[in-house]
């Protein structure tokens, strides 16, 4: 990754992400908000102590009211180094989940490179919900749809792909989003991510990139919690972590084979 005419060594992005996280723990912790580890910064804590060597980003978890209080503490309390960025701190983002950025950093994903939302260094910050015991298909199908259209409104890209079929899909969901007003879309998609539904035993992140089954986790995974050593410092998991990371990446202990150990965001711009 290039910074001008300077190499920038992945291991230097990890660094900024862990201090980020640090300011988040502190935050947290003084406010008696639980997160957890999550997706791969969960593995690389299990596996490797810390980050997995080639991974380029950092995701924590917390329950649908950890996260809420979350969002209104940083309002008032994050340090000014750092920005709370989601649909209501930034009008021209387009995901569904939080990002805590340092200011004054540039981290430009590929998918990102047309938006005029904010920009920096990150950690991803996905709210957990409950996972409906009735009719779960077709709330993932919904929120599938709303996420696409709110991203092409925002005008991120999601598909980079010749396939005709999906060309002809993409162009139908981007006129379709020109049609659609912002905040209806986000109050549809609230509707849905921050849903209560007293029966539930599994709560999902809709945010996330995998299918419900991936993830979903069991709610009492995400109050039981412990910590483990992540970059020679303690950070909370969920106690089931073994469960967990079975269930996401099966024998999660193997590493995969040389050409898959690559990262994914497509970072095309960067400022430390």
């Amino acid at each position: 990754m290039s910074q001008g005419e300077k190499v920038v060594e992945l291991r230097e992005i990890q660094l900024v992400q862990l201090e980020i996280l640090k300011e988040i723990d502190t935050l947290c912790k003084r406010n008696n908000i639980q997160y957890f580890l999550v997706g791969g910064s969960l593995l690389g804590a299990v596996r490797h102590g810390g980050f997995i060597p080639w991974d380029d980003d950092l995701d924590i978890g917390m329950t649908r009211d950890n996260y809420i209080k979350f969002v209104a503490i940083c309002k008032k309390e994050i340090d000014d180094k750092y920005f709370l960025q989601n649909v209501e701190t930034d009008p021209n983002y387009g995901l569904i989940f939080s990002k805590v950025r340092k200011n004054n950093t540039l981290y430009t994903e590929e998918s990102a490179q047309y938006t005029q939302a904010k920009d920096g260094v990150f950690i991803d910050v996905f709210c957990y919900s409950d996972l409906p015991s009735n009719n779960s298909n077709k709330y993932e199908k919904s929120i599938y749809l709303l996420k696409r259209l709110l991203l092409l409104k925002k005008d991120y890209i999601f598909w980079n792909d010749s396939n005709f079929k999906k060309k002809i899909i993409y162009r139908m969901l981007l006129a379709i989003s020109k049609l659609c007003s912002s905040k209806k879309l986000i109050n549809k998609i609230n509707k849905i991510i921050f849903f209560k539904d007293a029966n539930a035993t599994k709560v999902v992140n809709y945010g996330g990139s995998y299918s419900f089954r991936k993830e979903s986790m069991d709610k009492i995974d995400t109050i039981n919690l412990t910590e483990i050593e992540f970059e020679n410092q303690l950070f909370p998991v969920p106690k089931n972590y073994k469960k967990i990371l079975t269930h996401v990446y099966g024998d999660y202990l193997k590493l995969p084979p040389e050409e898959k150990r690559n990262n994914r965001h497509g970072i095309i711009n960067i400022k430390l």
